[in-house]
């Protein structure tokens, strides 16, 4: 076990009893007699230990968005541990600072949940969070729980979403405003600072939302909403009879990774009164059935996306096609029996098998468009280019031009994503999907050694 954890296991506790821990051998037991794994010197205290937790993620889905982490400077001489939640892969060389995710990254101290952390009351003197409370099933109850675990004049720093579409790996449940920041995060903790950071800035907004829309768009509509003046940009956007088609050409993935807003309907059932009492495996079928949905629309997303880029460069290309529409297959895995852990079951491992067919399809276009001559979308200069705009273009026009040599890379990520998808669920129903992947491997390597 590593020596950050060694040094804090005074301060460890059992995520599930809230009882001391101690070693045995390459285990970390409890006063109660819970067990958990250490796992290349980390130990996975999670309440329900998954194969994500113990298996390392492969370096397309890693999170290191910085080279490294550091305390800020008045934190940094405090004494006592100092927690980084959601720490990604993000190195950090400061004996004091505990780096936790809940996947084992290579540069984690231990693998753990923000709604469950194993630590004693009163213990932490500092814990620092960002871009990561959107992507938890229960932020409330992180913050509880980061609310427990500081001492007495300790403090907390949480960076999170409010103006951001969609960017889950492997939820994306909420996004918060500034004023729910205050009001549930801080709630009677004393306020010191409250910001928007330059990273997180309207601008940074506006540019994300918009860059993602025009993206989503068939290459014609990119092109001519690219050369708009902002006001007629923003007329457009504004008609609805103009702006319905743009919407309409997008997929239901993109729809609702952009919404300003999304409903449902949902009906009572009639024995609902009769229902067992709820248990966390079974509130964790239902959040891996929604997770598979999300998942499927993501992979037809895909699917659609380079299927528009083949037929944008040669219209006379043709490819195979899923053997139903994303709404058909999403209408065939509804749960029946909502209070059967069963039906969850069922319906879960009906979205991985058509999610498994459709990655099958998108993995074909993929391949035709790895073959192809990339043409960058058309940008008219317009008659007034200011300096830095024109910078700003010219850096995305090479971003085109490596558009190829980076979608070998995407292709990766794309496989990998797949899998991440499900990683949450158990083996039983994600080894089908496992096993299809890996032939799929198989296949591709065969077909490259044909090539060659």
């Amino acid at each position: 076990m590593n020596k950050k954890i060694e040094a804090a296991l005074n301060i460890l506790r059992c995520p599930r009893t809230g009882t001391r821990l101690h070693i045995e051998v390459d285990e970390l037991v409890s006063e109660a007699g819970e067990r958990y794994p250490i796992v290349d010197g980390k130990p996975i205290l999670v309440r329900r230990i998954q194969p994500l937790h113990i298996t390392p993620p492969d370096a397309a889905v890693v999170s290191q968005n910085i080279a490294t982490y550091s305390l800020p400077p008045e934190m940094a001489t405090r004494p006592g541990f100092k927690i980084h939640i959601g720490s990604g892969n993000v190195p950090c060389d400061d004996p004091s600072v505990i780096s936790i995710d809940i996947l084992p990254n290579t540069n984690v101290d231990m693998v753990a949940e923000a709604e469950a952390l194993p630590f004693a009351s009163d213990a932490i003197t500092y814990a620092e969070s960002g871009a990561v409370f959107e992507h938890l099933y229960d932020p409330l109850a992180a913050v509880r729980e980061v609310r427990r675990v500081l001492r007495p004049g300790g403090r907390f720093y949480i960076d999170t979403a409010f103006l951001q579409g969609y960017h889950g790996f492997p939820c994306h449940y909420f996004n918060m405003t500034p004023q729910a920041v205050e009001t549930f995060l801080v709630d009677d903790f004393k306020l010191v600072k409250s910001v928007v950071p330059a990273s997180g800035s309207p601008a940074i907004a506006v540019e994300n939302l918009l860059r993602k829309f025009i993206e989503a768009l068939p290459r014609t509509d990119r092109e001519r909403l690219l050369t708009m003046q902002t006001a007629d940009l923003l007329g457009e956007l504004s008609d609805e009879s103009r702006r319905a088609p743009l919407v309409a050409a997008m997929s239901e993935h993109m729809r609702r990774s952009m919404a300003a807003s999304a409903y449902v309907v949902a009906e009572k059932p009639s024995h609902y009164a009769s229902r067992p009492a709820e248990s966390e495996a079974f509130a964790e079928l239902k959040r891996n059935y929604y997770a598979a949905r999300v998942g499927l629309m993501q992979r037809f997303y895909e699917l659609e996306h380079y299927r528009g880029r083949v037929l944008e460069m040669d219209a006379t290309i043709t490819g195979v096609a899923p053997s139903q529409s994303l709404d058909t297959l999403l209408q065939e895995s509804l749960v029946d029996d909502t209070l059967s852990p069963l039906a969850w079951e069922k319906a879960t491992q009906s979205l991985a098998r058509a999610t498994a067919e459709v990655s099958i399809v998108r993995d074909d276009w993929i391949r035709k468009f790895l073959t192809m001559e990339i043409q960058p979308d058309k940008v008219t200069v317009l008659t007034y280019v200011d300096p830095e705009q024109e910078a700003a273009r010219e850096a995305e026009v090479l971003r085109l031009k490596d558009e190829k040599r980076a979608a070998w890379a995407r292709a990766h990520q794309l496989e990998v994503a797949l899998q991440a998808t499900y990683a949450s669920s158990s083996w039983r129903i994600t080894a089908p999907l496992r096993k299809l992947m890996s032939l799929l491997r198989g296949r591709s390597a065969a077909e490259a050694n044909v090539q060659r």
